[in-house]
């Protein structure tokens, strides 16, 4: 009798697996559809911020499906956007969140299906990587050419000495004006930070952001 339960078990684990095999292969290719078309999306709403217009009004036929657009591929990749620190307006990812969730499809676009209409994977994702030094050291980059340039472009601008205030705990002191603009003497600073910890850092898979290692 045990004998037998357990061939019934492993039966239907088999025949599980076969029928998920066989969802992935039948709706793949409208798995994907769906998810390059909420990618175009943003895609299409970045390029209007490339203008030399900064105040642009988007179509209504983008404006109508870009939230559902975020909301899509932030539950779809577990990689949430820079909505959050964004000073000038809600709802704006950044062009590296649209890089990231164009690598994440790259990735694990074969193993897309629909269950019930919605997208979703086979097993478990493979997520987006990256060189915490070189983020770090990016986004340092970002900040002093902005200052440079005297151009804030947000949300990167914004995302980039949010990102740097919160890691390396190097607080704003000047707060006369709405906008963040760090001191020589803070971009300095921030560059030691790096200096003095860059062997804690690491690339934090499940939060797709930075680590700090705690010393021991």
């Amino acid at each position: 009798m045990v004998i037998y339960n357990e061939k019934c078990i492993y039966l239907a684990i088999l025949f599980s697996s076969y029928c998920y095999a066989q969802k992935v292969e039948s709706t793949n290719k409208e798995a994907k559809n769906i998810y390059k078309k909420h990618l175009s999306i943003i895609d299409q709403y970045l390029d209007l911020f490339e203008t030399k217009d900064t105040i642009v009004k988007i179509d209504d036929h983008i404006a109508k499906g870009f939230d559902s657009a975020i909301t899509f591929l932030e539950k779809t990749t577990a990689i949430e956007s820079d909505i959050f620190s964004s000073f000038d307006r809600l709802y704006e990812p950044s062009k590296e969140n649209y890089k990231d969730w164009k690598a994440w499809y790259k990735l694990n676009r074969k193993e897309l299906f629909l269950d019930s209409g919605e997208v979703k994977i086979k097993g478990k994702a493979i997520p987006v990587k990256k060189n915490p030094l070189k983020y770090y050291r990016n986004k340092l980059k970002l900040v002093k050419k902005s200052i440079k340039r005297k151009l804030f472009a947000d949300p990167e601008y914004s995302d980039a000495i949010y990102f740097l205030r919160v890691h390396s705990g190097i607080e704003n002191n000047n707060h006369q004006y709405e906008l963040d603009v760090p001191s020589q003497k803070e971009l300095l600073l921030f560059k030691i930070w790096l200096k003095e910890n860059k062997n804690k850092l690491f690339w934090d898979i499940e939060h797709h952001a930075i680590g700090l290692r705690k010393s021991n």
